[in-house]
C-alpha cells in the first residue's frame, strides 16, 4: 500500500513511515492509496472517490482544521 505525502516531514517520521509503505507523491494511482498525510494541498474529491483501500486524510502540523467530515463523505 502507499501512503501520498505532501510535504516534507522530519527525516526520523518519513523513515519510519517508509518501513512501511511505499511514499508517493503524486495521485497517479489512487487505488493504491491507504493513507494520505497533507499539510496545504488540496485533495480533489474525484481522486477519494477513486480510492477504495484510503483509510485515513491526515493534517500534518499545527494549522487550522480545513476538512470537514462533509468533504470527506463520497
Amino acid at each position: 500500500m502507499e501512503v501520498y505525502l505532501s510535504e516534507h516531514i522530519a527525516s526520523s517520521a518519513y523513515a519510519r513511515l517508509a518501513r512501511h509503505f511505499e511514499i508517493v507523491d503524486n495521485f497517479d494511482h489512487p487505488e493504491r492509496l491507504a493513507a494520505m498525510i497533507i499539510r496545504r494541498a488540496v485533495v480533489p474529491r474525484s481522486v477519494i472517490a477513486h480510492a477504495p483501500n484510503l483509510k485515513v486524510i491526515a493534517m500534518h502540523g499545527v494549522s487550522r482544521d480545513l476538512a470537514t467530515q462533509e468533504s470527506g463523505r463520497v
